[in-house]
């Protein structure tokens, strides 16, 4: 029963301690799981503290496994409005988010070098040897000025928004 691990979302919020765990271990133990343990890919989505608490009242855990296609949302929408975060714990939030972004974009951006090649090896095999361009027979664009790109949103960024929208949806 409790071989179960959480999944990197749910380790997004801090375990409880003291006496709001012991509130929580003695309710489990005298009136049993109000709310199911929430599980994606095997591991608990919602509900590390819910599940700690029923082993060790000997309490049955119950589990509920999150289909959607939204989990990070979901465990942002569930545990920013149930928790009491002051602004130091959601700016622990919003740092954990975008270390989950950081950590995906490195993954796809790894993924996206297996899938298409990538770096001098690509274009050694791309590019004959003989080919040598020369400065001045690099030809001139009619519009040598550029549009400058506009900048991807970086991670921080994409998690500032994630928790400022659930937050704002929560306070309608």
């Amino acid at each position: 029963m409790n071989a179960l691990q959480p999944h990197e979302y749910a380790n997004i919020f801090p375990m409880m301690h003291g006496d709001d765990y012991e509130r929580l271990k003695s309710d489990i133990a005298e009136n049993g799981l109000q709310e199911p343990i929430w599980l994606y890919q095997e591991k608990i989505l919602d509900g590390r503290n819910r599940h700690k608490a029923c082993i060790e009242a000997g309490v049955k855990p119950e589990f509920r496994h999150y289909a959607g296609n939204e989990p990070l949302k979901f465990v942002l929408s569930l545990n920013l409005a149930r928790r009491h975060l002051d602004t130091v714990d959601v700016c622990k939030v919003v740092d954990s988010v975008a270390d989950i972004f950081e950590r995906q974009a490195k993954e796809r951006q790894i993924e996206a070098g297996k899938e298409h090649g990538r770096g001098a090896e690509k274009v050694k095999a791309l590019v004959p040897e003989a080919i040598i361009v020369e400065p001045e027979e690099e030809q001139v664009q009619a519009n040598p000025t550029p549009k400058p790109k506009k900048p991807e949103p970086q991670a921080r960024d994409l998690a500032v928004a994630a928790v400022v929208l659930t937050l704002e949806s929560m306070a309608r």
